[in-house]
């Protein structure tokens, strides 16, 4: 209600008066960024758990805060960066990047093509004031601008659209990741930066040498294999590339 301005004229009269009591004293207070990140992640899972649904939208948040030293590093001597996240889900990943990579002269964006997530994403960045853009479209969907970094989680999918057209496309590799590391290599300054969580298995992919063939001008700098230990004992394990 603080956040969207939800409609109370369901609400009666003596309720109504306790929540401005409470708007009031929240209004008043001063809460830091990490506090109120916090506080909405564990409401969040909470729900989650509460409907059933699968937790594994959630990237832990020491993946986010590791991401976000190597770009606080990375950037250091870069002035005005952009940074795009791919595959958004609920958001929880780009703010736990950004409670690091902590700039004024930082622009977000993020892209995400499951309505849910971006209804979820959006309150979590206005929960948070934290200024990010996000849009509602498909991974694939052509995108005309270019960034600094782009970030993201990429689920190892199988695509099928018969509208799109890559040159990997073309060469019959339906395979997810490698398809927007194709798309978005593009969306890329030079001396740009991509870090992505992948499965651990990506370089093992049978059409991997047809994503390295066609990403000529792409240089895979470095794999991080994260311990088995952050992962459940049957879940996928992950690295960052």
């Amino acid at each position: 209600d603080v956040t969207d301005s939800l409609e109370d004229v369901q609400i009666d009269a003596v309720t109504l008066s306790k929540l401005e009591a409470i708007y009031q004293d929240v209004k008043m207070r001063k809460y830091h960024h990490n506090t109120l990140k916090t506080v909405f992640g564990l409401l969040l899972v909470r729900g989650y758990k509460h409907q059933q649904k699968a937790l594994d939208v959630f990237v832990p948040n020491t993946i986010g805060y590791l991401v976000g030293h190597i770009l606080q590093v990375y950037f250091s001597e870069v002035e005005d960066v952009r940074l795009l996240n791919i595959n958004a889900k609920t958001g929880n990943f780009i703010l736990d990047v950004m409670s690091i990579f902590d700039r004024d002269d930082l622009e977000a964006i993020a892209l995400e093509n499951d309505q849910e997530f971006v209804k979820i994403a959006k309150a979590y960045f206005d929960f948070t004031t934290t200024e990010v853009l996000i849009y509602f479209q498909d991974p694939l969907q052509e995108f005309h601008d270019v960034f600094d970094v782009i970030v993201g989680e990429l689920q190892p999918q199988e695509y099928t659209n018969y509208k799109y057209y890559s040159k990997l496309y073309a060469n019959k590799v339906t395979h997810l990741p490698f398809l927007m590391i194709e798309k978005y290599q593009e969306k890329l300054k030079e001396d740009g930066l991509m870090v992505l969580l992948v499965n651990q298995d990506f370089f093992f992919h049978q059409d991997f040498a047809k994503l390295k063939e066609e990403s000529q001008g792409l240089a895979f700098l470095s794999f991080i294999m994260l311990p088995e230990t952050m992962f459940q004992e049957q879940a996928t394990k992950k690295g960052i590339l």
